[in-house]
């Protein structure tokens, strides 16, 4: 299985809240003080998207903006409308936390002036944890997806007009549909943007879509415990020595052995927080022989040391 699989069926949604937004102009909304990752699909008529210090874009029906780990971004008819919070927004009254809301239930939002009117299919969701979620930080903090770029999985458009008819949301059984198309259209725009972008910066995207150097980055994730070199990771990769620790330096931004030092301190982060086992075990587990220079890489890394990191996930 290629990494991108790996990463990508890592993913899993803890909490999502799906809303239909019937919107007339003017209209305007703010996600500044939104804290959750959210997606919205225009399902008919158009809006305008702008984020800080940027110009604005228009979106179309079919288009997508999707902000995986919240953001403070701009939706609106036109100039001259007034821009409201999303939170105050959402079901008529401030957004109190997923726990607030039954899972996958449609929330019905209508909001305006009257006047033209544009239909929204929103997600608002949170990722469970996992230590592949610090990759999502490689990504844009807001991705636009265009109609033309869901060619890979065609269905994305059937699915969101699936779960934004209010007939099919009164059927029994549709919480339990809805959950997992969501998640599959949120994992499947992740995916369609990763294979269609062309300048993705420095770090583990490009080097991951680079056939050579996706190998070894591969093997560094499945096996970190292994005692990898960067002569043993130019073999699995099939290059020499030092065109390989270029290559890899040029795409990723750091070395290879940089590199799999922080992977081993995110997965030995993810088992501080989620298992019981002991510092030196877990040690052991990622792959150091000396626990002293883990401890020591961990504290440069974390900002403190496995204890105390430990201590304050606990409280």
């Amino acid at each position: 299985m290629d990494l991108l699989s790996d990463v990508l069926l890592s993913l899993k949604l803890r909490s999502t809240i799906i809303s239909n937004w019937q919107l007339s102009e003017p209209w305007g909304f703010e996600t500044k003080s939104f804290p959750a990752g959210y997606c919205f699909n225009i399902v008919a008529g158009e809006l305008w998207f702008s984020a800080p210090d940027s110009e604005p874009e228009l979106l179309l029906a079919g288009d997508s903006v999707l902000v995986p780990i919240g953001g403070e971004f701009n939706f609106y008819s036109s100039d001259n409308a007034q821009i409201a919070p999303l939170r105050a927004l959402w079901k008529g009254d401030n957004f109190a936390g997923f726990d607030h809301y039954l899972p996958s239930e449609l929330h019905q939002i209508n909001w305006g002036g009257g006047g033209a009117k544009t239909t929204l299919l929103s997600f608002a969701f949170e990722f469970q944890p996992n230590v592949q979620l610090d990759l999502l930080k490689a990504l844009p903090s807001a991705i636009i997806l265009r109609q033309y770029q869901g060619t890979e999985f065609p269905s994305f458009q059937s699915a969101i007009a699936f779960l934004s008819q209010d007939a099919s949301n009164k059927q029994p059984g549709f919480v339990a549909i809805a959950a997992q198309l969501v998640e599959l259209i949120i994992i499947g725009q992740l995916r369609s943007y990763i294979l269609s972008e062309t300048k993705h910066p420095k770090g583990w995207l490009p080097g991951l879509l680079d056939k050579k150097v996706g190998k070894a980055l591969a093997a560094i994730h499945r096996h970190p415990e292994k005692h990898w070199s960067v002569t043993r990771l130019a073999i699995h990769a099939g290059m020499s020595r030092s065109s390989f620790a270029q290559r890899f330096q040029q795409l990723v931004g750091v070395g290879p052995i940089t590199y799999l030092s922080h992977w081993r301190i995110q997965l030995a982060a993810e088992l501080l927080q989620t298992t019981k086992h002991s510092i030196s075990d877990i040690t052991e587990m990622v792959g150091w022989t000396s626990d002293r220079s883990f401890r020591r890489l961990f504290n440069q890394r974390m900002g403190k040391s496995p204890l105390a990191f430990r201590r304050d996930v606990k409280q």
